[in-house]
């Protein structure tokens, strides 16, 4: 994501030598970042899901789930559409340490840990919970790549005038 406008241009020298809160807003390293966030959340999910089925083999069932992975990926798009809907909001939650702690805290440690406490209860409701999270971080990634690999535009300029 991109800068509200104030300050030097993210890309120009001024921003990539200057202050630390002018170079994450950078995209590129912001791209990279949240990449790494997704990772550390997949790591969780997996995780969580290997000590519950005992193999790596139950774990990707654990998060394969189709219904829900499907569940999951339209709401990382939906969460991308209304971020790109409202860019002014979504930057300044986003340029929130706390905000991305929670975040992605939710996703590789509360999903997870909720998975653990219903798991000997409702098996099927963990494997919901696991794979609608690996769902979300799918979409998440793949529209990550997309952006980084020029196949979408920005998000920012999708509600765009002109």
């Amino acid at each position: 994501m991109s800068g509200s406008g104030s300050g030097p241009d993210p890309g120009s020298e001024s921003a990539s030598s200057g202050v630390a809160e002018s170079r994450e807003t950078t995209p590129d390293l912001s791209r990279r970042r949240d990449a790494g966030l997704a990772a550390v959340a997949a790591t969780g999910l997996l995780g969580t899901a290997w000590w519950l089925r005992g193999s790596l083999t139950g774990a990707l069932a654990a998060v394969s789930y189709p219904p829900a992975v499907v569940l999951g990926v339209c709401g990382a798009l939906l969460l991308e559409l209304g971020f790109a809907r409202f860019p002014d909001l979504a930057t300044r939650l986003w340029a929130d340490r706390r905000v991305r702690v929670v975040g992605t805290g939710a996703v590789a440690v509360g999903v997870p840990a909720l998975a653990v406490e219903v798991a000997g209860e409702d098996a099927r409701l963990a494997t919901w919970l696991l794979s609608s999270a690996a769902g979300g971080l799918l979409g998440y990634v793949a529209l990550l790549a997309a952006f980084v690999g020029g196949l979408l535009p920005s998000p920012e300029t999708w509600f765009a005038d002109g």
